[in-house]
């Protein structure tokens, strides 16, 4: 799992502190469904344009969006970190239907 995040961040000091991250997604339409990964932090470091081009075009929508944002996050080098993390437990679930 790749995590992109500010290096003074609380979440970067936390899981170079603890060697541990644990991340929560969840959705509630059309149906809540969420997933929790727990693992081990592998490394971090300071994000590349890669990386941050990865996270990015995950969840944006266009081209142009990504673009926009490796910009946006690269603006600053070095600020930006990298945190690797090698899952050791998954849980997910479907709810079904909301309402």
């Amino acid at each position: 799992m790749l995590v992109i995040t500010g290096r003074a961040s609380r979440k970067a000091r936390l899981a170079a502190e603890a060697g541990r991250f644990a991340l929560l997604a969840g959705r509630t339409v059309p149906s809540y469904r969420y997933v929790s990964v727990e693992g081990e932090v592998v490394s971090v470091t300071t994000a590349t344009e890669e990386e941050v081009r990865e996270v990015g075009s995950r969840c944006l929508p266009t081209e142009e969006a990504v673009a926009g944002h490796v910009e946006q996050v690269l603006a600053d080098p070095g600020a930006a970190v990298a945190i690797r993390v090698r899952p050791r437990r998954r849980l997910s679930a479907d709810l079904g239907a909301s309402g």
